[in-house]
Order: structure tokens, then C-alpha cells, then sequence
């Protein structure tokens, strides 16, 4: 799918859409209740749940003190923001070992990573043992939709 396409999409309640009966058969996650409880949703990410460009599992620790199982990291899902919301040492293990890839300080966005046009991001994260592959247009993000046209790839 281009970036570009118009892309439509279905919102039910208490019903499936057909062909989407699969969902289902999932694990139920639990909602992970913290400080910020009742402002997103929460789940915990299997320990060693964050698989990173080249396959192998990305060290995370979490830093939610009410985190049931020190082992995995609360998780928020948000899905009204474009850039990924991880640690900077977690960000730097996906988009840092590229060829090309640089660490820019953006002055409305803070500190960002840029990585050649060409370069396919494959992130994967697990949920109850269910891995959940993140397609390559959603771990990046064009650079002219941040308004910093001055990168040339």
C-alpha cells in the first residue's frame, strides 16, 4: 500500500467484521492500571517481547514501579501519535545500526532518527506469546510530514 492511497476503515461495536472472525481466538490481554489508569490503554509486553530489525530480541526494563511482573514492560497502545514512544536506548537499537541512519534534534519534536528513503524497518512485538509484526510504513515516518525539508536522501 502507498503512503499516498486513501485507505478506508470499519469501527463496529459488539460485532465482528466478517472475515475478521480470527480476532476472537486471541489471547485476552489484561489492562494494566498505573497512574496515568483511566488516560490510555495499557498491556504488558512479554519479557524480551521487542524483536528488533535483525531478529533478535531489544533489551527493554520497565520503569512503571506498579508493574505486576518486573520482567515485562507496561506497554501504552496510542495510536494518535505518529513517532514511536520508547526509550531512546530502545530507539537507538532499531534505527541506530543502519547505514545512514542519524540521530537529529528537531526543535518541535525533540530528537529523532533519520534513515535513508530505501530503508525497511521490521519490528516485531509479543502479547501473550502472539507475535505482532509492525509493517515497515508504520515504524518510519516520511520526513516532509515533520515540516524538516532539509535532509536530502
Amino acid at each position: 500500500m502507498d503512503p499516498t492511497d486513501f485507505y478506508g476503515g470499519s469501527l463496529t461495536i459488539g460485532q465482528v467484521i466478517a472475515g475478521f472472525e480470527g480476532v476472537l481466538m486471541q489471547p485476552k490481554l489484561p489492562v494494566i492500571n498505573s497512574i496515568a489508569a483511566d488516560l490510555h490503554f495499557q498491556i504488558l509486553l512479554d519479557e524480551d517481547g521487542l524483536i528488533g530489525p535483525d531478529g533478535r530480541s531489544i533489551t527493554i526494563r520497565t520503569e512503571v514501579a506498579s508493574t505486576p511482573n518486573d520482567a515485562q514492560v507496561t506497554v501504552v497502545l496510542d495510536t494518535g501519535f505518529s513517532l514511536p514512544q520508547v526509550p531512546s536506548s530502545v530507539a537507538a537499537d532499531i534505527y541506530g545500526g543502519f547505514v545512514g541512519a542519524q540521530l537529529e534534534d528537531i526543535e518541535s519534536l525533540g530528537k529523532i532518527w533519520l534513515l535513508p528513503c530505501s530503508q525497511e524497518i521490521n519490528i516485531t512485538f509479543k502479547f501473550s506469546g502472539m507475535a505482532y509484526p509492525i509493517h515497515p510504513l508504520d515504524a518510519t515516518l516520511q520526513v516532509h510530514l515533520l515540516w524538516y525539508i532539509s535532509t536530502v536522501n
